[in-house]
């Protein structure tokens, strides 16, 4: 998954506002724009409009937060993925491991050859002095 080139989109949860959340946003705001509006003496208006203020304050701090949430989550995504690469990395083996890895194999198969092949010459060796 972590080398899946749209795999890590659909990992990170979003906490979006919901239906009910943005409807209450604008049932607020259409609440305090409306007794911003019958509010007949100034101490009303004022009143309205600080609540209207207030809940278009809170709309962006909750966008504030959705936002820096995200980015949050952006980052840790991309240490994670940094911290992957470089597992990968350290994991490869080295040229002289390599090398050391393919003659051991080299001489193992030929050690294994030679016992085979005497074995083999005893075996029929001895099946063909005693068949005489």
């Amino acid at each position: 998954m972590s080398t899946d080139a749209i795999g890590s989109k659909y990992d990170t949860t979003m906490d979006r506002d919901s239906a009910e959340e943005v409807l209450k946003a604008k049932a607020d705001e259409a609440a305090a724009a409306a007794s911003s509006a019958k509010a007949q003496s100034d101490a009303e208006k004022a009143v309205a409009e600080k609540a209207r203020q207030d809940a278009i304050v809170a709309k962006e701090q909750a966008r504030a937060a959705a936002a820096q949430a995200k980015l949050e989550a952006q980052a840790k995504r991309e240490a994670d993925r940094e911290a992957a690469r470089q597992a990968r990395e350290a994991a490869k083996p080295t040229m002289t491991d390599k090398i050391i890895q393919s003659a051991t194999r080299a001489a193992a198969s030929s050690v294994g050859r030679q016992i085979g092949n005497k074995i083999l010459r005893g075996i029929l060796g001895g099946l063909m002095r005693g068949g005489r």
